[in-house]
Order: structure tokens, then C-alpha cells, then sequence
């Protein structure tokens, strides 16, 4: 059986632990003839955490490559694989015997007086004031206006982030094969003058999120990378039509694994 995957790229997070286990990884990849390439790869390794897992994705552009992520973190949602497995894991991955996930993304088109700009992102996204004062927006999904928001700060999840920091916030943990997103306020304000929803919305992977600042210098942040737009017109959230594609190794449930990582 020909192999799919021959050329690889390891990320690793810097820690000592990561960086043993990243050292002898190589090692015994290349026992299986897999070759270690850093620029040009069929699949891409993270040692590490969660954390390390959204860097790799981000260094490699959300190419269509295979991504997969070996834990030596504290939780791990997005690395499946543990370190006792590692000699298992390798032999699947010799021998293809892995399923294919095809993960959902988010896109941020941001617009500006001058120009737009375009993310994509795994887990969320964060836009708050560039102040960090109180941000004042408009909120529209599809056509329709939901609210005049005022508060610190909106969160928009994927699937796959609906257990990082929208979880923190108070927003629902979605199913992962679920077509949707979460819109999460973040220290909504309501009082006599303003009137804010104060619990999350899960929205359809049909529909398209508008925010709409009122001050036009906005501090985002993308999967924990943060950067300051000024002179934003509108910012548009949706869920994008590219895929990731992130390897399994075993049959997981994931109500067992919410179980596992959370209680």
C-alpha cells in the first residue's frame, strides 16, 4: 500500500518536555522512512497543547495538508494523540490506517476607509474596543438587526472553539459534527439605557455576522494572536467554505472526551 503522507513537519511549543518528545518522534519517524521537512509537507505534527495546535495551523496557512497533534499539555481538546501512543501512532500513520476529519473554519473579512483584511480561524475570534473601553456595536445576522451591543467585548466560536474561551464565557460546548457557530458577549451591559441579550447565540453555518463599531478602531484577536485595525467600516463573521483536514487515530466520543477534559 503506497503511504499518503511521507513528508512531515514537527511544531513543537519550546518546553523541555515538548522538545524530548519532539527529538525522539523524529527519530523513530525516520526509522519508518518518513522525512522531516520543513518547507515543503504532506502532513504537520504539533507537540504541545491546545495552544501549539493553533500556532501550526496558523504557520501553515490552513493548507490542505494533514494536521494532527501529539499532547504533552495539560488538556489537549485538539491532541488526540498521547505520549505512550506515539510508537502506535506512527505505525498507523505508516500504514494509513487513520480517518479523516474534515474540521470547520471561521473567516473575518475586516473593512476599513482604505482597505479589507482576511483571516480565517480555528477556535475564535475576540473584538473589543482599541481603547479597550466600552465597545458599541451593531450586530446584524443575515439582514436582521439582533441588538445595539454595548460591553466589553464579542466572541465568535466555531465548533471546535466552543470549549476554549467561549466555554469560559458561559457559551454552550457545541457537538463538533454540528453546521454552526456561537456569537458570546463578553460583559454585556444592560441597565435603563442599554438593552443586551446576555446569553450566547448559536447561529447556522448559512448566515453571515455583521458588526458594525461605532468607534472605528478595534483591537482583535484572532486564536490568541491579537492586532490592533483602525478605521474599521464593518467586520464580517462567517463560517468559510475551506476545510481542515485533521487526522484520527481511533474512534472517539466526544461526550466521553467533554467528560475526560472537563469533570
Amino acid at each position: 500500500m503506497d503511504r499518503k503522507i511521507n513528508k512531515i513537519k514537527i511544531y513543537t511549543n519550546g518546553k523541555e518536555k515538548s522538545l524530548m518528545v519532539s527529538k525522539q518522534l523524529k527519530k523513530e519517524l525516520e526509522t519508518y522512512f518518513f522525512q522531516i521537512d520543513d518547507s515543503i509537507y504532506d502532513a504537520a505534527i504539533s507537540v504541545g497543547g491546545d495552544g501549539t495546535f493553533l500556532k501550526m495551523v496558523h504557520e501553515s496557512d490552513f493548507k490542505d495538508i494533514y494536521y494532527v497533534g501529539i499532547n504533552t499539555g495539560s488538556l489537549g481538546f485538539l491532541q488526540e494523540t498521547q505520549i505512550k501512543d506515539c510508537n502506535s501512532f506512527i505505525k498507523k500513520l505508516n500504514n494509513n490506517e487513520y480517518q479523516v476529519e474534515d474540521v470547520c473554519i471561521g473567516q473575518i473579512n475586516v473593512s476599513t476607509k482604505a482597505q479589507e483584511y482576511h483571516y480565517l480561524f480555528l477556535n475564535e475570534i475576540i473584538i473589543r474596543s482599541a481603547q479597550l473601553r466600552t465597545l458599541e456595536s451593531n450586530i446584524e445576522v443575515g439582514d436582521t438587526l439582533l441588538e445595539k451591543f454595548a460591553g466589553d467585548a464579542i466572541l465568535v466560536s466555531t465548533t471546535t472553539g466552543s470549549t476554549a474561551q467561549n466555554m469560559g464565557y458561559g457559551g454552550p460546548i457545541l457537538y463538533p459534527t454540528l453546521k454552526a457557530f456561537v456569537l458570546t458577549p463578553i460583559a454585556p451591559i444592560k441597565n435603563r439605557v442599554y438593552h443586551n441579550l446576555n446569553n450566547s447565540i448559536v447561529i447556522s453555518d448559512n448566515n453571515i455576522i455583521t458588526i458594525i463599531p461605532e468607534k472605528d478602531d478595534i483591537f482583535v484577536t484572532i486564536d490568541g494572536i491579537s492586532t490592533i485595525i483602525q478605521d474599521v467600516v464593518k467586520i464580517k463573521v462567517k463560517i468559510s467554505d475551506k476545510r481542515i483536514k485533521k487526522l484520527k487515530f481511533q474512534d472517539t466520543n466526544f461526550i466521553q472526551i467533554v467528560h475526560d477534559k472537563l469533570l
